[in-house]
């Protein structure tokens, strides 16, 4: 007999196709018995009724099913994203160590168990947020966005530092995501850090080729990596929290007008010191030859 299987989480019946058997004989009962000839076919009369009623069934019940399973994804995937929201906004406001996880599924309207279920605890949940964040600025802003359609390393310059920038402060991003960075990066945890790693890289890799370029390509790797360093330092003190608002450095652009006056201010000053670097070079070079 066919054999089948009732799944209550899929709501389906699976029943493979009728099969009509040969007609049965009882023993001690000749063959051509009319009692042994009506049970066959009852018999067979019933599979068959009962296929069609188990596809029927399938065929009325996979639409509510599907539909009520897809709700059900939904929703999971809705409270995922609001409690990376929430924590997000909390952690740029209060810290990762001022944050605790039933101020987070409060503000989120969230059960409590909901941070375990979906990330085992506040500390995946903060390394799910800086992912969240780092990939958010990176999709937007990727490395070389900008930079490729520049002609000369100078212009190529300035458009690493303005999309530098643009990453961290975007004021079309929420503002959380800039405060967070700026909060709480250096309690990153390595498993985060593999989330950054793998866009710095990249990027650093493209400024070492620009610093390069506008060095000569005869200049030592260790100038040029303190250069590009030199680069770095200057875009992140603009990142990197002051100890208190009164603090003379204590700048955050909040506008696009105000990122790119940034932006040209250390692409001019970065670009004088490199060109006094190279002047340098040459002359030292001149008295060698002499």
């Amino acid at each position: 007999m066919p054999t089948g299987d009732f799944s209550p989480d899929m709501g389906r019946v699976e029943f493979c196709e009728p099969v009509c058997f040969p007609e049965i004989s009882r023993p001690g009962l000749p063959d051509k018995d009319t009692s042994a000839k009506i049970f066959s076919v009852n018999s067979n009369n019933c599979l068959k009724l009962l296929h069609k009623t188990i596809v029927l069934y399938n065929s009325r019940r996979k639409p509510f099913q599907l539909k009520g399973l897809e709700m059900s994804q939904k929703k999971s995937r809705s409270i995922r994203s609001r409690l990376i929201e929430t924590a997000g906004e909390l952690f740029s406001e209060k810290g990762f160590k001022g944050t605790t996880i039933r101020s987070i599924c409060k503000r989120a309207e969230a059960n409590l168990a909901a941070v375990n279920y979906h990330f085992k605890g506040k500390e995946h949940l903060f390394e799910e947020v800086v992912r969240h964040v780092v990939e958010t600025g990176w999709s937007k802003y990727p490395v070389g966005y900008g930079i490729d359609d520049a002609k000369t390393d100078k212009d190529k310059l300035g458009a690493f530092i303005r999309i530098f920038l643009l990453r961290i402060f975007d004021p079309e991003r929420p503002a959380w995501h800039g405060r967070l960075m700026r909060r709480e990066i250096l309690l990153v945890g390595p498993k985060a850090i593999k989330y950054i790693k793998k866009y710095m890289v990249k990027n650093d890799e493209l400024l070492v080729a620009i610093t390069r370029g506008l060095l000569g390509p005869k200049s030592k790797p260790e100038l040029v990596r303190l250069c590009c360093a030199s680069v770095i330092g200057q875009m992140l003190i603009f990142v990197h929290p002051k100890p208190d608002k009164e603090h003379p450095f204590d700048f955050k652009p909040t506008t696009i007008e105000e990122i790119e006056e940034i932006a040209c201010h250390i692409a001019g000053f970065s670009l004088a010191g490199i060109r006094d670097i190279k002047k340098t070079l040459t002359h030292r070079g001149r008295k060698v030859k002499k």
